[in-house]
């Protein structure tokens, strides 16, 4: 429950970060981003609470202010990080085309580095709704359950990425 430079050393995919708060008496808490470093001072960082529905970029002298009932909250907060995989280069003439019909997406990939690559994708404000590996060239389908809305599709395989935006109409 008390962790002090937990993350690994180089982090390529952080996702979320389950933020623990413990409160002793009924109020107001204010949470703000004081200062990132490493290779967390080039990302946006985001605080997420569930209870709320409320994701707020937390740039340094933000703060976030709620009310909260004494007692643990261990899966209401999260810290979230943005943009962690473009200190890639972007590869124009990558070949990777994607398209979603009748709830499919469907991806034309080539190119594949060491037969692995990775296929995420994010809505607008840049939260990972899907993520896959790709283990070889050719034609792929996910069903990743995506509304209506503009996504933007990353592809990355080795030290490329590609990134193409798509707009699904349900």
């Amino acid at each position: 429950r008390l962790s002090i430079n937990g993350l690994p050393f180089e982090v390529v995919d952080t996702g979320t970060i389950a933020l623990g708060i413990r409160t002793y008496l009924d109020g107001e808490i204010s949470l703000k981003l004081r200062d990132a470093e490493g290779q967390f001072a080039s990302e946006r960082v985001y605080l997420f609470d569930s209870g709320t529905g409320v994701r707020t970029e937390m740039e340094t002298g933000t703060d976030y202010t709620v009310y909260l009932a004494a007692g643990d909250y261990n899966t209401r907060f999260f810290i979230q990080f943005s943009g962690t995989v473009t200190n890639l280069p972007e590869i124009e003439g990558l070949p990777f085309f994607v398209y979603h019909s009748a709830g499919v997406l469907k991806a034309r990939i080539s190119g594949i580095v060491n037969n692995r690559g990775t296929l995420t994708i994010n809505n607008l404000m840049g939260q990972k709704l899907f993520v896959t590996t790709v283990f070889e060239d050719g034609y792929h389908e996910f069903t990743p359950a995506l509304k209506s809305g503009i996504y933007i599709v990353s592809y990355v395989t080795g030290n490329r990425r590609v990134s193409q935006k798509i707009y699904i109409k349900e």
